[in-house]
C-alpha cells in the first residue's frame, strides 16, 4: 500500500500547478516563469482575491491616477511580503503595478480576516497597469531581490463600478466621480452584466431585506461565467457590512427559476451576517477574506453554504455562528452536493479548496463540514482542506462525511479545543469530536481515498460529555474508503485519542502518528510516537515545536512533501530529507 500511496502523491504533485485557479502551487524543482522553491526567507504568495479583470476602465483617482488608464484593483495575500513596500515590486502579465494602495501586515481593515495572528500573513493591494498583457498570466511579487511563486491572473475585458454613501442610484453611473448608493442598485436591478466588478466604499450598509429574505440578493441574468466572472469587493481600507441578525439570509444568488444559485461570483472583504445564513455559494463562487459572523443561526443549515463545482473559501474569518444549544445540524461552513432521494444519480460535482481561514469561538457544530445524504445524491470530489486554524468551538472541528468520492485531501490544518460542550438543547447529542472522517457512500457505489497528513490536533471533546461520541479522532464506514493517515500530532487533555464508537481503518496506510496525553496510542496505528512533542505554548494557540522536540526529522519525505512542500505559514519542508510531524515545519538555525 505504500508505494500506492507514494504513486499518488506523485501523481498529485506533477498536476497540482494547476489545481486550483488562484491559490498557492506546489513549487517546482524546474524553476521557470517565477516558479521557485521557497527557502523561508523568499516571498511566497498563497492567494488573491480576483483571478482577472480588465487592464484599463478604472475610474478611481484616490491615488492621483489618470481615471480611466489602468484596470482592476486586486488584493495578494502571502508570507515574506513585508510590512512596507520599500524597493519591493508587483508584477502583474509583465508589467510592473504603479499604484498600491496598501502593504502591510493582513489585519483589518485591509484583511477583514485577520490573517496576521495565527497564518503570519501580509497582504499587497495594488492596480493592474494598463501596460499588463492582455489574456492569461501571473502576479509575481519580488521581496529583497527574490521573486514569488506565480498565482495566475488573465487580463481580460470588464466593466468597474463604485458604491459610495455620497453616491445616488438615480444620476450616478457607477463610475467613482458619480457612484451609486446601495447596492440593490447594482446587483438586484440589472445594472451589473458578466464580466463586471463593483468596488464598495467605506460606511456602506446594506441591512434591510433586499428580496426573497436576502439582505442583498445577487440578480445577474445568468450569473457570472468561467471566463467572465461578477465581483463583489470591498474598496481598498473599506468596511463594508451585509445583513444583520433579523434578516434571514446576509447574501444569496438567485436566478430566474429561484431554485439554483447564480454561477461564478467573488465576494471579497466583506462584512457579512444574517439570522440563519450569511452566504450561499454555488458553481465558480469564490469567498475570499470575509469576514463572517451568524450570532443568531440555527437548524439543518450553515452560516455559509456550498454546492456547485469549482468553490473556493479561502482566507475567511468566521467566528460567532450558531446561537447557544443550537441544532448539531448546524455548522459554520455547510458543503454539500444536490440531493434526490430517487430516480438517476444527480451530476457529480468537484473541485473545491476551503484553505487559510480562521474558525474561532463558534457555537454551530463542526467548524467545517463536507457532507450529504440521500439515495441519487451527487457524488462530491477533489475537496483541498488545508492550513485552516480551528480554535475554541462549542461542537466538533471538521467532518469529512458522507458523499466525498474520489480523492480528496487534508493536511496542515490546525484543530484545538474542538467539541468543548455543552450539549445543544434538544435532546441528540452532537459529537464532541476534533475530527471526524466518514467518507466514500454509505451504499459502497463509488471508491473513494481519503489523504490526512501533517495535522496537529490539540485538547477536543468535553470533560463533561458521553464518552462514546466524545474525543479527537474517529473514522465510520471505513469499509467505504481508502485512508491515508500519517504523520499527524494528536495531544489530548484528558478525552480519548479515537473515539470509542468509531471503527479502525480498514484499507490504507496508518502509521506515524504521534500522541501524546493518555497512556496508549490507538492499536492501529502500526507505529506510533508517544512522546511529548513540546508545543511552545498551546494554552495561547501556539503549536510550533520548541528545538528538542521529539517531533522534528521524524516524518519521511515520500509521504507528504511531494504534494505540500509547504508547512503551515508557508516555511518550506525539506526535499530529500525527513521533516516534521505535524502542521508546522520547525526553522532550523
Amino acid at each position: 500500500m505504500q508505494s500506492k500511496t507514494k504513486s499518488l502523491l506523485l501523481t498529485l504533485a506533477l498536476g497540482v500547478a494547476s489545481y486550483c485557479c488562484a491559490s498557492l502551487s506546489a513549487p517546482s524543482k524546474d524553476v521557470s516563469a517565477g516558479a521557485m522553491m521557497p527557502d523561508g526567507s523568499s516571498p511566497v504568495l498563497n492567494f488573491s482575491d480576483l483571478v482577472s479583470g480588465p487592464n484599463t476602465g478604472n475610474s478611481d483617482i484616490s491615488l492621483g491616477q489618470t481615471a480611466g488608464t489602468d484596470g482592476a484593483i486586486v488584493t495578494i495575500w502571502g508570507t515574506g511580503l513585508g510590512t512596507a513596500q520599500g524597493t519591493s515590486k508587483v508584477v502583474v502579465n509583465g508589467a510592473t503595478a504603479d499604484h498600491i494602495y496598501y502593504w502591510g501586515d493582513a489585519k483589518p481593515p485591509y484583511s477583514p480576516s485577520d490573517l496576521n495572528k495565527y497564518h503570519k500573513m501580509q497582504v499587497v493591494i495594488f492596480q493592474v497597469s494598463h501596460q499588463a498583457k492582455e489574456g492569461a498570466g501571473t502576479i509575481t511579487v519580488t521581496v529583497g531581490g527574490k521573486t514569488s511563486n506565480p498565482l495566475p491572473f488573465t487580463v481580460r475585458a470588464g466593466r468597474i463600478f463604485f458604491v459610495k454613501t455620497t453616491g445616488d442610484d438615480k444620476t450616478g453611473d457607477g463610475s467613482w466621480s458619480k457612484p451609486w448608493a446601495t447596492l440593490p442598485k447594482i446587483v438586484s436591478k440589472g445594472a451589473m452584466v458578466a464580466g463586471d466588478m463593483t468596488y464598495v466604499c467605506d460606511g456602506i450598509k446594506q441591512e434591510k431585506e433586499d428580496n426573497y429574505k436576502a439582505a442583498l440578493n445577487l440578480i445577474v441574468k445568468g450569473g457570472g461565467t468561467s471566463n467572465s466572472p461578477l465581483a463583489l469587493v470591498a474598496f481598498p481600507g473599506a468596511t463594508v457590512s451585509i445583513g444583520t441578525s433579523t434578516v434571514y439570509y446576509g447574501i444569496r444568488s438567485f436566478i430566474s427559476d429561484k431554485t439554483n444559485f447564480g454561477p461564478y461570483w467573488t465576494l471579497a472583504k466583506l462584512h457579512v451576517t444574517g439570522e440563519t445564513m450569511a452566504v450561499g455559494m454555488g458553481t465558480g463562487w469564490r469567498m475570499i477574506c470575509n469576514f463572517i459572523t451568524v450570532p443568531t443561526g440555527d437548524g439543518p443549515t450553515g452560516g455559509v453554504t456550498g454546492t456547485g463545482d469549482d468553490l473556493f473559501f479561502m482566507g475567511n474569518e468566521v467566528t460567532k455562528v450558531g446561537a447557544p444549544g443550537c441544532s448539531k445540524l448546524y455548522h459554520p461552513l455547510y458543503i454539500s452536493s444536490p440531493r434526490a432521494m430517487k430516480g438517476p444519480r444527480l451530476p457529480a460535482e468537484a473541485n473545491r479548496e476551503i484553505a487559510w481561514n480562521y474558525f474561532h469561538d463558534n457555537n454551530a457544530n463542526r467548524a467545517i463540514n463536507i457532507f450529504s445524504e440521500q439515495a441519487s445524491t451527487a457524488y462530491m470530489s477533489g475537496h483541498k482542506v488545508h492550513d485552516n486554524f480551528i480554535i475554541n468551538q462549542v461542537g466538533g472541528g471538521i467532518l469529512l462525511g458522507n458523499y466525498m468520492t474520489g480523492e480528496n485531501w487534508a493536511y496542515n490544518n490546525v484543530v484545538a479545543n474542538a467539541g468543548l460542550g455543552p450539549e445543544p438543547k434538544t435532546s441528540d447529542p452532537q459529537g464532541h469530536i476534533g475530527v471526524e472522517i466518514d467518507c466514500g457512500v454509505r451504499d459502497g457505489s463509488a471508491p473513494a481515498t481519503m489523504y490526512f497528513f501533517n495535522n496537529t490536533i490539540y485538547g477536543c471533546g468535553w470533560h463533561q460529555g458521553n464518552l462514546c461520541a466524545n474525543g479527537h479522532v474517529t473514522f465510520q464506514n471505513t469499509e467505504n474508503f481508502t485512508l491515508v493517515f500519517k504523520n499527524n500530532i494528536i495531544v489530548s487533555t484528558g478525552n480519548p485519542f479515537f473515539v470509542p464508537y468509531g471503527q479502525p481503518p480498514k484499507k490504507g496506510d496508518w502509521s506515524g502518528n504521534l500522541w501524546f496525553g493518555l497512556p496508549n496510542p490507538p492499536t492501529w496505528d502500526t507505529a506510533p510516537m508517544t512522546a511529548n512533542p513540546m508545543f511552545v505554548n498551546p494554552e495561547s494557540g501556539d503549536f510550533h515545536l520548541k528545538p528538542g522536540s521529539p517531533a522534528i526529522k521524524k516524518a519521511k519525505s515520500t509521504d507528504t512533501n511531494t504534494f505540500a512542500p509547504l508547512a503551515f505559514e508557508n516555511v518550506p519542508r525539506p526535499q530529500g530529507g525527513n521533516f516534521d510531524l505535524g502542521a508546522y515545519e520547525s526553522v532550523q538555525p
